[in-house]
């Protein structure tokens, strides 16, 4: 059975409607894209192929959600996607209020008690804190695929704690399909890239935490295909 979804994605900063055809299947998934207008951003990811091999960072396309986006053209037969976290955007105005009461009630403390550390205020807001500095280095910092056109695709995930780190290789024989699923995720519909890998029971992702926007994982997803499947990317 197939079910066939059309949905109509319109960007007011770039004033362009994108539509396409969104066909799921068990082993395929076919994507229709229309562009009204030639906008930025669709020029810049067109500009990526450089046959001098060079990478290409797209900071306008992902800045309203804290990531970087690039494209690594190694050669004709390796490429790698790699999407990574601002410097700063797991820090929020709420830990510079934690550090702020941390310091005034250690002066307060310490100069009217002179023994800071025995105040329940001051134990409970280093608990806290060192809580959410431990929470932080377990926050995805970069997500990577790398295609190889004649082995597979290699998925690294980095952590700010390196312990965390994964790294998961899926060879190009065990690869039925590549395709692009809607989740919802709380109160917004998540668009994201997944492998059915034969042998798996679920599928696996291609950013699992660090999901591009649409504009940008449907050029990923042209990319991987015409390396893994020798389709065009237009």
């Amino acid at each position: 059975m197939t079910d066939n979804k059309i949905i109509e994605d319109s960007s007011s900063s770039n004033n362009t409607t994108t539509t396409y055809t969104t066909t799921t299947t068990t082993t395929t998934t076919t994507n229709n894209i229309t562009n009204n207008n030639d906008d930025i951003v669709d020029q810049s990811l067109d500009n990526l192929i450089d046959n001098n091999n060079n990478s290409y960072n797209i900071n306008n396309i992902v800045k309203d959600r804290n990531y970087l986006f690039e494209c690594i053209y190694i050669n004709n037969d390796v490429r790698e996607y790699k999407v990574r976290r601002k410097r700063g955007s797991v820090i929020y105005t709420f830990d510079y209020v934690l550090l702020v009461m941390l310091v005034i009630c250690s002066l307060y403390h310490y100069h009217y008690s002179y023994q800071p550390f025995k105040s329940f205020s001051m134990l409970l807001l280093i608990v806290v804190i060192a809580t959410r500095f431990f929470l932080k280095l377990m926050i995805t910092q970069e997500e990577s695929m790398v295609i190889m056109r004649e082995l597979g695709v290699q998925l690294t995930r980095k952590y700010y704690l390196k312990f965390f780190n994964k790294v998961e290789f899926i060879d190009k024989t065990k690869i039925q399909s590549i395709v692009i699923n809607e989740g919802i995720s709380r109160y917004s519909v998540t668009f994201y890239m997944a492998f059915i890998v034969e042998g798996k029971s679920k599928m696996i992702l291609a950013f699992e935490d660090l999901i591009p926007r649409i504009n940008i994982l449907l050029k990923v997803y042209r990319g991987t295909r015409s390396l893994i499947y020798g389709e065009s990317e237009e």
